[in-house]
């Protein structure tokens, strides 16, 4: 909790300040700039007209935070508000499943470590925006507690949340079958009963997307439009990366190098799984999409893991130094988003 408390206190400080200077406003919008707007959009008109080519438009943001802010509304809540506590609680539910996860597989230390690593990350300042990154992490953190917990259903409604908060979330459907199949192998359980389980655990989850593809289908003509639709928005590639070096990209840049040094120098301490996912993860934003890669590090369950682990290595006044370097790098990322327009 007190990493919850501190790390909020100065993300949230920052955006808001931040704003205020660039805006001349002191206002509860600045937790819902850029992806935050076209949430909100949602929420109160819903997807609108299919996507044209070349323009922006709904269709790439996925249902779930916009639901759980529209149901806000039936209460005469802002859809903001909303959006912002829900980003704040399912942040805090993460941490907490994060520290419970760690500490079955790798004792208490390396779990307070953990939670201090994501909470004090730099990109950390968006789980207190409306964006789903904090729904996401919640929802697969869970899920690989509850599925290590032999409690595949309830893993089912974790899995189900992951899935439906961003497009890449259906990865954490791929990590829990692997985390199922590993584990009911290793014990000698039989194929029926590890595939009842996987059912379980991911049924839910496919289900529902599924249907979110039918229905965008039915809506645009295209099952997919969350994916061809963000063509319209002008990403960093890997290539531009090297070559023209964008300066709003160099955070993302700088949050995924460090987290690639501790997945490569960590990964015979991590399962096999989990380092698939990370680089399953990781490496098509890297590729196609360098902006937002460093929340989708921050989000990422093995790549803290991996960074916590390799903090480990060092005394506990280096660890401290580091800790604040990141929350140094927090409140930078933080001010150069809402001061200076960086797209998170």
């Amino acid at each position: 909790m007190t990493a919850f408390v501190v790390s909020r206190l100065l993300a949230v400080t920052v955006v808001v300040v931040a704003d205020a200077v660039r805006h001349q406003r002191v206002a509860f919008r600045a937790l819902t700039l850029f992806d935050g707007e076209w949430y909100r959009l949602i929420t109160l008109h819903g997807y609108g007209p299919p996507p044209v080519p070349g323009r922006q438009s709904p269709w790439p943001f996925f249902p779930l935070l916009p639901a759980l802010a529209h149901a806000g509304t039936w209460f005469h809540v802002d859809a903001r508000l909303t959006m912002v506590v829900v980003s704040n609680a399912a942040f805090l539910a993460g941490l907490a499943g994060l520290h419970r996860l760690c500490r079955r597989c790798y004792g208490i230390t390396v779990a307070d470590r953990v939670v201090w690593v994501t909470a004090l990350f730099p990109a950390s300042f968006v789980f207190s925006m409306a964006y789903p990154d904090a729904l996401l992490l919640a929802g697969s953190v869970w899920a690989l507690v509850l599925v290590g917990e032999d409690r595949p259903v309830v893993a089912g409604v974790a899995t189900l949340v992951a899935t439906m908060a961003r497009p890449n979330g259906i990865l954490v459907v791929v990590l829990v079958s692997a985390e199922l199949v590993v584990a009911g192998r290793r014990a000698g359980t039989g194929p029926a009963v590890i595939a009842r389980r996987v059912a379980a655990a991911t049924g839910p989850a496919l289900a529902a997307f599924l249907l979110w593809c039918l229905w965008v289908r039915s809506q645009t003509g295209d099952a997919i439009a969350f994916f061809t639709a963000k063509q319209a928005w002008h990403e960093v590639t890997i290539v531009d990366l090297v070559l023209h070096y964008p300066e709003h990209a160099l955070p993302h840049a700088a949050c995924v190098a460090v987290v690639a040094v501790a997945l490569v120098a960590e990964r015979r301490h991590l399962p096999a799984s989990w380092s698939v996912f990370a680089l399953l993860w990781l490496a098509p934003p890297l590729l196609l999409g360098a902006v937002g890669l460093g929340r989708y590090v921050n989000e990422c369950v093995p790549a803290m893991v991996a960074l916590a682990l390799f903090l480990g290595r060092f005394d506990r006044a280096l660890l401290r130094v580091a800790l604040v370097v990141s929350a140094v790098g927090l409140g930078l990322f933080a001010w150069l988003v809402a001061g200076a327009g960086y797209v998170p």
